[in-house]
This record gives C-alpha cells, structure tokens and sequence, in this order.
C-alpha cells in the first residue's frame, strides 16, 4: 500500500472538554477486487465515494472514505459541554485505480489524513472528495463550539504521479 505523499496530519484538541477516546482500528484493506465496494473491509463502511479517471487511462478510478461501524466509538461525554455522545470512529482514505478489463486496484490508504473526533465541541473535520481533471480535492474543516476562537477550512489536492498519489497543492 502506497501512503499518499506529503502527508499533513492536522489534529484539533480542546483541552477544557478533552475525553479519551478508544483506540483507533486500522483496515485492512483488500489489493484488488472485482468491484470497488469490496476493497471495503468487514466492519467499514463506505461514508462517501467519488468516481472520475485519475491516472489519464479513460477509466473510471474511485476515491471512498470509509469509516468504522464500531458501535463502541461512539463516546458519552461526561462533561455537560458540547455533544452529548459523539462518533469518534476513524476514516480512511482509499484510492483504487480500475483495471483493464475489469476489476480495481488499491492504489492509496491514508487512515491520519482525515483527523478523529476527539472532543465533544469540535464540529466534524471531514468535509468532501472530488476528482475533476485527474486531480483528488480532499476538503477538511476546523469549527469548535467551545474553548477556541478559530475557524478553517484546507483543501488538500493530489495527482497521480509516478506510481504514486502525490501532494500538489
């Protein structure tokens, strides 16, 4: 599995309202697969999926973020401020190029890009995908209801290159 390039891991904690959160699972993520949806490891599920050609092949590439159905994720927050409960399970970025006569192929997993929720009183991190022009657009988002004054989003741009998806904006 090729991690894409460059990778920035933007992490958003509010110290006033921090909770433990349970670990983290990671997938495990298949390297081919007839159809795209069953790169999809038992326990995930497809959040959001965008698909358009990446690597200029003609194909019809996919790029999915999946995210755990882990009902023990979802976490009580004993605080009083923000969310009462809150999904922090994990998402991951995967990319899979089509083949050829059929078929995908696992070409990019990514499980920090997108960050967690860990606190009851930041709004959810994840905003979009897209691909127009053989480009990824990956949008995030930093809002807190508490304990910050600030606002963001990033946009994040990959291409296929050299055998690799790679940060080029």
């Amino acid at each position: 599995n090729i991690l894409l390039g460059s990778v920035i891991c933007l992490t958003a904690t509010n110290s006033a309202a921090a909770i433990d959160v349970p670990p983290a699972p990671v997938p495990n993520i298949a390297k081919e697969a007839s159809i795209v949806e069953r790169l999809v490891p038992e326990g995930w599920r497809i959040e959001t999926m965008s698909r358009d050609d990446l690597n200029g092949d003609r194909l019809t590439d996919a790029v999915l973020v999946i995210r755990s159905k882990d009902p023990n994720l979802i976490v009580e927050n004993p605080n009083g401020l923000g969310e009462d409960k809150f999904d922090s399970s994990p998402r991951t970025l995967l990319v899979a190029l089509a083949k050829k006569g059929g078929g995908f192929r696992t070409v990019a997993i990514n499980n920090v890009i997108i960050p967690r929720i860990k606190s009851p009183t930041i709004d959810d991190p994840f905003d979009a995908i897209s691909i127009e022009k053989n480009v990824l657009t990956l949008s995030l988002r930093f809002w807190a209801s508490a304990g910050s004054w600030s606002m963001s989003t990033t946009s994040f741009k990959f291409r296929w290159q050299s055998d690799a998806m790679r940060l080029i904006g």
